[in-house]
């Protein structure tokens, strides 16, 4: 497939007006242009690399290793069928429960994709003070889909603790949880 980026889709030019993140990809699924939506996300994130999220850089790039498979098998898959392609992926902060509906729409040879918020509520879960959870020294794991964090040596006791959310830890790794896997990412799950 060609990428005429001065022939860019109009669907594309049309996400400017939305509140939705969205970013456009070459069929290499590298970034030709992001909305202003997607740049605001980027740099209220907590994750700084989301701040690489540029013209140029691969969307693989700042996708967790755990999941980066599972995306571009999604992202070729739409760019070969000419099919759209969504997944709901969460997005939690301290204060809310948040999912997000991705959607990687096929366009002229290029990749439309745009996250819309499909659920936001208040948190039910139990919250662990940064103090007492997940104690230990050492590498933290936090869960790329719901964010709960790993404690050091364990694996299998993973803990929601907002605070950390809002401000990391310094040593930090990704991984998912068993429960995210299972239910969000059942054919990875199986491997």
């Amino acid at each position: 497939m060609g990428n005429d980026v001065a022939a860019l889709p109009a669907v594309f030019w049309a996400s400017d007006r939305t509140a939705n993140p969205a970013c456009l990809l070459t069929d290499d699924l590298r970034m030709v242009r992001t909305n202003a939506a997607w740049q605001v996300f980027a740099h209220t994130s907590t994750d700084p690399a989301h701040l690489t999220w540029a013209p140029g850089a691969s969307l693989l790039d700042v996708i967790p290793e755990p999941l980066r498979e599972f995306y571009a098998c999604g992202f070729k898959t739409a760019l070969q069928t000419r099919t759209p392609w969504a997944h709901d992926h969460d997005w939690l902060t301290p204060d809310q429960s948040r999912t997000f509906r991705m959607i990687a729409y096929p366009q002229d040879g290029f990749l439309v994709v745009s996250h819309a918020p499909h659920v936001m509520r208040p948190h039910d879960r139990e919250a662990h003070p940064a103090g007492a959870a997940v104690r230990g020294e050492g590498l933290r794991t936090i869960c790329c889909h719901c964010r709960s964090f790993r404690a050091p040596g364990s694996t299998n006791r993973w803990e929601w603790v907002p605070a950390w959310i809002a401000q990391p830890p310094a040593r930090i790794s990704h991984g998912l949880c068993p429960t995210c896997s299972e239910y969000h990412y059942p054919r990875e799950a199986e491997r």
